[in-house]
């Protein structure tokens, strides 16, 4: 009895945590690539991401609400995360994309509303910067 009790409450964690993976965010509406359950990547250019600076939902009925930004400069040292609401990338992200020339951004702890007006958590994106 044990048994099944506890394969019903894993396989319902399971089916949520699949039905959450789907939900990812993109940029420029790129295509991602699926790493893991936790996260999706892309590669764009420095310009590409200038020019866009708006994080999109792979399904419109969601909205972004907040999430964090960090980036690897080419040293190898990580910048601290800049933490944003809404979709569009701030003022101060855009400048440090700029000024460090990154190689590699994280957009993560991506928080998003459902047509139903709860929030979830989306997967992270990593952005490989192609030169």
């Amino acid at each position: 009895m044990r048994f099944i009790i506890t394969s019903f409450i894993l396989l319902f964690s399971l089916s949520a945590l699949l039905a959450q993976s789907k939900v990812h965010v993109k940029l420029c509406n790129n295509e991602v690539s699926t790493n893991d359950l936790k996260t999706v990547s892309c590669e764009l250019t420095k310009e590409e991401i200038l020019k866009c600076k708006e994080l999109k939902v792979s399904d419109k009925d969601y909205i972004i609400q907040s999430y964090e930004f960090s980036f690897q400069t080419p040293y190898k040292t990580l910048v601290p995360e800049i933490k944003a609401k809404g979709s569009k990338f701030t003022e101060k992200m855009i400048s440090q994309i700029k000024r460090y020339n990154p190689n590699k951004i994280w957009i993560e702890k991506v928080v998003l509303i459902n047509p139903d007006g709860k929030t979830i958590r989306a997967r992270s994106l990593i952005i490989d910067i192609i030169k």
